[in-house]
């Protein structure tokens, strides 16, 4: 990755940067929105849920304390006891009398609240008021039954105080298997009992029932639909549901009536009713629920509020998904446009000075570039324009002295500049492109700024290894901007080396070959090594290249002094002249394999 941005322009690296400092920030934005809308919107879902819940169950718990105080009232009745001690029940017509007796006294108690469904009185020979005409007709108890239902069970075991028998189907209760696929109205109840012990108090006295006398059982009846109209139109959410369990998890009520009287089994379930209160994430087989549950102060039952986790959001998340397409439709082209006009106006000046710079690496300093844009794009490229004149008034002027005198090229230019221009020129070129942010043009500046000094104040023919090294690191950095990506560098010089004088510029003509021919046609893996070794009192100094390589013919060719190029002969006629002819140059080279050139010098 970091290699594939190295190969990269500037202009792509800012539209990915324009395109990234707006898409990366949306996303993050949209996905914390989303988390945080879903936490909000759950929460107030659940609640609202709760509370809803709560209301209902404080709404059922005042009805039912109606029934249990009309219960209160019914059990310390004095008619009650009067009814049950002046009669004994011996015989049909007996009973009668008594049924006839008590029938009112339990209209009298509960014909109110409406909920009630059927209010009884049960023996082992008789259930009294199963036609009171509370509320039309009511379901009857099958003769010598009762004493083995679950609701006697209850009431003995509450011995005189009310309890709660959960919802049951009323031909298994009293063991009618002919009502069974019946249609009853009552098919379906739940019941509160209590034994009647008939004892009441007229202040000063206290009076109960002979213990020969049979304590008969009161049984409140209420339909299962009590809950369940408490519970119309409560779901806040599509796909929840509500029921109501018992302690031991049978099912009071329920959204769906299939379930009626069932058990429940989910542990997870049953555990809510020792919690009483609260809500709570949980999965129901494999479905992920938020489960909101209260239990009655009453009845001890609990009344549960399922909703699918799914569900909660709604339509929140088809929502933001479109919100989110539209914003990344509207944003992206709109960021990729900005970013392509922004960097374009940015890195268009510099692309035109980096092909002129190119150029001018090549040996073309009759450039000149238009100078647009921004103000210090201008200056800069106005002082290039000059600075390349000013070369290329030098090189017509100093050429053939340059070539009599074996000096370089670059050397005879630089003689003629003017030090303070041009230092103060490269300075402000360099002080621009800092203020621009242009780091890489930055850097070629300085190294080209002491490439430049070295030149100008070094007039010697011979000079330290150091410094000419020095020179002819800071032109392959140039280079290596130029050519970005193709190859790289390794040195492999012997300190002892750097204080040996030696012809200037002696290693730069051998450097340009190897970058500019021998890797002319490598896109990456070019390999230049320098080196240097004190060898049998020479200065033995090498350029080697994995380039493309010549062949034999042009190999043998490089013999010519008329075929060798202007660096190479000016090199070789500098060595000869210094040292003499038993130093000078050798270059070995194989097609496809590289080039490698060596030059010795004396080592004095």
């Amino acid at each position: 990755m970091l290699r594939l941005a190295n190969k990269t322009g500037i202009r792509f690296r800012l539209v990915f940067a324009y395109i990234a400092l707006i898409t990366i920030p949306l996303a993050l934005l949209s996905v914390r929105y989303y988390g945080t809308s879903k936490e909000l919107v759950s929460d107030i879902v659940r609640t609202n849920t709760y509370e809803m819940l709560v209301k209902n169950n404080e709404n059922i718990d005042g009805k039912l304390s109606v029934i249990m105080e009309n219960m209160i009232n019914f059990t310390v009745d004095k008619d009650v006891f009067d009814a049950f001690n002046g009669h004994n029940p011996s015989n049909d017509y007996e009973i009668k009398l008594l049924d006839d007796q008590l029938t009112p006294i339990i209209e009298k108690h509960f014909t109110r609240p409406s909920d009630i469904y059927s209010a009884q009185l049960a023996t082992s020979y008789y259930a009294f008021g199963a036609s009171s005409g509370l509320s039309g007709g009511k379901p009857f108890i099958p003769k010598n039954t009762f004493t083995s239902t679950e609701l006697y069970r209850a009431a003995v075991t509450g011995d005189s105080s009310p309890v709660w028998v959960p919802t049951y189907e009323f031909s298994d209760m009293f063991h009618a298997d002919y009502l069974k696929g019946v249609s009853l109205d009552f098919k379906y109840m739940f019941s509160v009992v209590q034994r009647i012990r008939g004892a009441y108090s007229d202040g000063r006295n206290f009076f109960s029932l002979p213990d020969d006398v049979e304590k008969p059982v009161l049984i409140i009846n209420l339909k299962e639909d009590f809950y369940r109209k408490a519970f119309d139109n409560s779901i806040p959410v599509e796909g929840g549901y509500y029921f109501v369990m018992s302690r031991d998890g049978t099912i009071v009520s329920h959204q769906d009536s299939s379930m009626l009287a069932s058990k429940i089994t989910d542990k997870a379930l049953l555990g809510l009713a020792s919690e009483e209160n609260g809500t709570k994430r949980m999965k129901i087989g494999t479905q992920d629920v938020v489960v909101c549950f209260v239990t009655s102060k009453i009845t001890g039952w609990t009344s549960v509020m399922v909703i699918p986790a799914k569900n909660m959001l709604g339509e929140i998340p088809a929502t933001f998904k479109s919100n989110l397409i539209l914003s990344a439709l509207l944003l992206i082209p709109l960021a990729i446009f900005l970013s392509i006009f922004l960097t374009g106006r940015i890195t268009k000046p510099i692309r035109r000075l980096a092909s002129a710079i190119h150029k001018t690496g090549s040996g073309n300093f009759e450039i000149h570039i238009e100078e647009t844009g921004a103000k210090e794009f201008k200056l800069l490229t106005h002082k290039y324009n000059i600075m390349n004149q000013k070369i290329q008034r030098l090189i017509e002027e100093n050429y053939e002295i340059a070539l009599r005198e074996k000096e370089a090229e670059i050397m005879a230019l630089n003689l003629q500049l003017d030090p303070h221009f041009m230092y103060n020129t490269l300075n402000l070129i360099n002080l621009i492109a800092l203020d621009n942010d242009q780091d890489e043009i930055s850097e070629m500046i300085e190294n080209l700024s002491v490439m430049l000094q070295y030149s100008v104040k070094t007039n010697k023919d011979i000079v330290p290894f150091g410094g000419d090294l020095e020179y002819l690191k800071g032109y392959i950095l140039i280079m290596t901007k130029r050519f970005e990506g193709r190859f790289h560098i390794e040195y492999d010089i012997d300190p002892l080396l750097y204080a040996y004088g030696v012809p200037k510029f002696f290693m730069q003509p051998f450097v340009e070959n190897a970058l500019v021919h021998g890797f002319e046609s490598m896109q990456s893996h070019g390999v230049l090594i320098i080196s240097g070794r004190l060898i049998d009192k020479e200065c033995v100094f090498r350029i080697e290249d994995n380039g493309k390589g010549m062949d034999e013919s042009t190999l043998s060719q490089l013999d010519e002094p008329a075929a060798r190029s202007v660096g190479i002969q000016n090199v070789l006629r500098r060595i000869h002249i210094l040292y003499g002819k038993q130093y000078g140059i050798l270059i070995e080279s194989k097609l496809g394999k590289g080039t490698k050139v060596t030059i010795r010098l004396p080592a004095d």
